[in-house]
């Protein structure tokens, strides 16, 4: 769900020609990419039945995302959102081929290891780098598109509305009362943003 957001997000946000050639460029990379990246998991992990059963469908619904772009189901749909999704697939299948114990030729290859959790951090860090990019503000009416709609649940106004957590009377150890901030307690409202996080 994050990379689709990701997707729409870079998708949305150019609108000028050469931000267009851009957009161009990257998704014949990406795509050229996928298919490389397909290509050399068929030869790495081809040796189960199983294993080629989950490569052959998401070849499938890759090639079944593609040709969704072009019947205009969304209006925000590109060939450029579809070959993201499929990096982001083509990542998850990886990742869970190459976890097999059996029929996996990386099986205890530390250099594998690595660079799975390497991948695995970058498309956290720009699924959390634009997520945190967008925000909902008080007052503003106008249509956020689908990365707001899509994570209306993990963005906060900037007038939540929640009540002030009440400072607490202690006493000390002489006897004397005093008050103790939420500030200084390190208590704060928890949103509904922060427990969908």
């Amino acid at each position: 769900m994050l990379m689709l957001v990701v997707a729409y997000v870079i998708n949305e946000g150019v609108k000028n020609a050469c931000g267009q050639v851009a957009m161009l460029v990257f998704t014949v990379i990406l795509v050229a990419g996928n298919i490389t990246w397909t290509v050399f998991q068929f030869l790495n992990f081809s040796a189960c039945g199983y294993n080629v059963a989950f490569m052959c469908i998401t070849i499938a619904c890759a090639v079944i995302m593609f040709v969704i772009v072009p019947l205009r189901t969304r209006e925000d749909a590109s060939i450029l959102t579809s070959a993201i999704v499929w990096t982001y697939n083509l990542y998850l299948q990886w990742s869970a081929l190459s976890s097999n114990v059996t029929c996996n030729p990386l099986s205890g290859n530390a250099g594998a290891t690595i660079a799975k959790e390497c991948v695995g951090i970058f498309f956290m860090g720009i699924a959390l780098f634009v997520i945190s990019s967008i925000n909902k503000k008080e007052g503003v009416t106008e249509d956020g598109g689908v990365p707001v709609a899509a994570n209306e649940h993990l963005l906060v106004e900037e007038k939540d509305g929640l009540a002030p957590v009440n400072d607490v009377e202690v006493t000390d150890t002489t006897g004397a009362p005093s008050k103790i901030t939420a500030e200084q307690q390190h208590v704060y409202p928890i949103s509904t943003a922060a427990i969908y996080f």
